[in-house]
């Protein structure tokens, strides 16, 4: 069964789109598959953003991660 539904509203309507997304995956570049997984990728993104969005860090966990990220003394906390 393929997905073909113009949104993504649910759990489950997510699951089907991953599900149609992954037998498209190796579709030639320029044919109507290939068309239909871009735009099932650019709905699951939208979908994902919507349903499990991440907060923006703070600027101190901002530059903890890039400290912990280049090896780097972490900051004495306060």
């Amino acid at each position: 069964m393929t997905y073909a539904s113009e949104f993504i509203r649910s759990d489950e309507d997510h699951q089907a789109a991953l599900k149609e997304i992954d037998r498209l995956w190796h579709a030639t570049p320029g044919t109507p598959d290939a068309g239909h997984l871009e735009a099932l990728a650019i709905l699951v993104e939208d979908y994902e953003k919507k349903r499990w969005p991440i907060d923006k860090p703070t600027s101190q966990e901002a530059r903890r991660f890039r400290r912990e990220q280049m090896g780097l003394p972490l900051e004495e906390q306060d």
